[in-house]
């Protein structure tokens, strides 16, 4: 997930392999180029168990295109790597939806946080017109 936008990148993809650790960028580069037949203008790695600190967060990598029709074709298609079809994602796409989930997560988080702020108040009960029952007014009873 993503705090912020960074630079909109129009003819960018987003990638990845089942092993990317161990493939390099010369190869990487190299395999798209030979395979879809389209000019890589620049291959970054994106490790995201770094940059999130959490061990089991799959990298990927960002492959920017010397033009829309090569960014299109590899989109639409993908292209085989060792018997896998590797899905091509636009990353404007992705890094907008990252940002809405954050976005998102935030907003739970923070809607939590004020529930458990009422919650340690407490809710003002009010006296029934049955004999001995309370009831909240107009909200879930949470006892105390």
């Amino acid at each position: 997930m993503r705090k912020d936008k960074p630079k909109s990148r129009p003819l960018s993809a987003i990638f990845s392999l089942r092993d990317n650790e161990n493939t390099n960028h010369s190869e990487v580069r190299r395999w798209i180029e030979n395979e879809a037949r389209v000019t890589v203008e620049e291959l970054q790695y994106d490790p995201l168990s770094v940059r999130f600190s959490k061990p089991e967060a799959k990298s990927r990598w960002i492959v920017t295109f010397g033009s829309e029709e090569d960014l299109e074709k590899v989109v639409k298609k993908g292209i085989v790597y060792e018997d896998d079809r590797i899905l091509f994602y636009k990353f404007d796409k992705i890094i907008n939806r990252e940002l809405n989930t954050y976005i998102f997560f935030k907003s739970v988080q923070d809607e939590k946080r004020r529930w458990r702020i009422k919650s340690a108040q407490g809710v003002k009960r009010k006296k029934s017109k049955v004999k001995g029952k309370t009831k909240s007014k107009g909200r879930i009873y949470i006892a105390p």
